[in-house]
């Protein structure tokens, strides 16, 4: 019983996780860029690679901070979300 129960515990932790990244992140990213989640979430798909495979968010920043600036997303934010201590884009000195 207490396996099941356990088990019951982690799916709805799952659940919830998987709710709040596909369906509350989605609303609020297109609500406020009125852009495609599907696009947004498909050009992340290296970073989230990259961060599984080496188990770490440090070794994966690099990786996100080029997927945000292939899909837009300004320097300057990246830099800011995610901070890496990688120079400006030439275009921007």
């Amino acid at each position: 019983e207490v396996l099941r129960n356990l088990g019951s515990l982690v799916a709805v932790a799952l659940l919830a996780h998987a709710t709040h990244t596909f369906v509350v992140y989605s609303a609020l990213y297109w609500s406020f860029t009125r852009k495609s989640v599907r696009r947004f979430y498909l050009g992340l798909v290296p970073a989230w690679l990259t961060a599984f495979a080496t188990r770490s968010s440090a070794a994966a920043l690099a990786t996100t901070t080029r997927c945000c600036e292939q899909m837009g997303i300004s320097h300057a934010v990246t830099s800011c979300a995610a901070p890496h201590p990688r120079p400006p884009p030439a275009s921007t000195r």
